[in-house]
């Protein structure tokens, strides 16, 4: 979640609201870690560019 925070810039709230949203993929649960597809993180962060 922190490096995902780093990239993009934004809070954890407005990333588990597009979560909520369908506009972020559901992350994979590693333990207590947050794990995302390098693929979706790509295409959620071009969807700010647009």
């Amino acid at each position: 979640m922190a490096e995902l925070r780093a990239l993009s810039g934004v809070s954890h709230a407005f990333i588990y609201r597009h979560i909520k949203n369908g506009k972020l993929a559901q992350p994979e649960k590693w333990g207590r870690s947050s794990r995302w597809k390098e693929s979706d993180v790509k295409a959620w962060l071009a969807s700010f560019q647009q």
